[in-house]
């Protein structure tokens, strides 16, 4: 059984890290669902490259002490 090369699609495309996350965030911007404050300070993070695990749980604890009665 012979293999067929990769097609030139998109689908098989590698992408590196930071350009699947910035699909991601681009994402994120696009979805009328998701708080939109919370969806600014992340793309402001990112944009800003201090997107990482801690960053982003100060600003969700942030975002909900804002929002607790």
């Amino acid at each position: 059984m012979s293999q067929e090369p990769p097609s030139s699609g998109s689908a098989n495309q590698i992408r590196s890290g930071p350009e699947i996350v910035a699909d991601f965030v681009s994402a994120l911007t696009n979805d009328p669902k998701l708080d939109k404050s919370t969806v600014e300070a992340i793309e402001s993070l990112f944009q800003d490259k201090r997107l990482s695990p801690t960053n982003l749980l100060k600003l969700l604890e942030e975002a909900r002490g804002k929002t607790s009665i």
